[in-house]
């Protein structure tokens, strides 16, 4: 499995995409139920996802999700190679942007207003 036997584990990171990588050598696996089952559970899969969705640079969605299948052994042996750490939060507002979304919203308002004149 991914770590195990003096394997490198490593991230790579791109923009806001990253990805956990290991040079385990390849396993060829007979693909029966069976045999899929028993390796989710004994190596386990982990599915990180992060979306963010911005309009002017503003962040008006945020999703962030994990999700692990596997056994709670390979779970806990593992969980520190998948890097189980408390979610991370989304970063402070710097001062000033609550002011300049206030803006925004005021010259938003105002355009509607004469869109609506002008039809």
């Amino acid at each position: 499995g991914i770590g195990v036997g003096g394997n490198r584990v490593y991230t790579i990171q791109y923009r806001d995409l990253g990805a956990v990588v290991s040079d385990t050598p390849i396993r060829i696996y007979d693909p029966t139920r069976e045999n899929v089952l028993d390796r989710v559970l004994d190596e386990g899969i982990v599915i990180d996802a992060y979306v963010r969705v911005s309009l002017v640079g503003i962040d008006l969605v945020s999703v962030e999700a994990r999700i692990v299948v596997a056994s709670v052994e390979t779970y806990l042996r593992y969980a520190e190679a998948i890097g189980v750490t408390p979610p991370v939060s989304r970063p402070l507002v710097p001062a000033g942007v609550p002011a300049e979304l206030d803006r925004v919203r005021a010259e938003n308002v105002e355009l509607r207003k004469r869109l609506e004149e002008l039809t």
